[in-house]
């Protein structure tokens, strides 16, 4: 049986692999294999068994192939099995210092948000030490080595750049 752990769920791991390979004498419910692998099912929002979608009740045995994934970000797992009814953690930003204006909605919407300036490495560098979501208005960000949490926005409307960080990221 092979696990395959996505994102910060490596974080949990001991060495460099992010595919661990398990043994299983029968059929066995996945979240006790997840826990055993030392993933704390409270830090997992999805799983994928042989591509579909399950609760850490379901058994699986030899050969089965299992994705584990933590909470998303941006990517639509709304016809999947979610395991927690809310995010696991807030979601924090951090908003590059032209889009003050955008800055201040999410921030009187409750969020967590700093404002930074500087080129894109910075922000990136920033975000990542902090666990932040760059939102810039930079295509360039995604050039950046490790840009996994980033929104670019369009435009000059707050509004509606407000909107487009809200509709990227499930905000509602």
């Amino acid at each position: 049986m092979t696990f395959r752990f996505y994102a910060e769920l490596n974080d949990h791991l001991r060495g460099e692999d992010r595919e661990v390979e398990r043994n299983v004498p029968g059929p066995t419910p996945v979240g006790a294999l997840i826990e055993g692998c030392g993933i704390p099912l409270e830090a997992v929002d999805l799983i994928v068994v042989d591509g579909e979608s399950v609760g850490p009740g379901r058994e699986v045995g030899p050969g089965d192939r299992v994705a584990v994934y933590p909470m998303f970000e941006a990517f639509d797992v709304a016809p999947a099995i979610r395991l927690r009814s809310r995010p696991l953690r807030a979601t924090r930003f951090l908003v590059a210092s032209d889009l003050a204006p955008l800055a201040g909605m999410l921030q009187a919407d409750g969020h967590d948000v700093l404002t930074a300036h500087g080129p894109p490495a910075t922000l990136v560098a920033r975000a990542t030490g902090d666990g932040r979501i760059v939102v810039t208005s930079r295509e360039s960000i995604f050039d950046v080595p490790g840009a996994t949490h980033a929104v670019v926005v369009v435009g000059e409307d707050p509004v509606s750049q407000y909107r487009q960080v809200q509709a990227r990221l499930d905000l509602d």
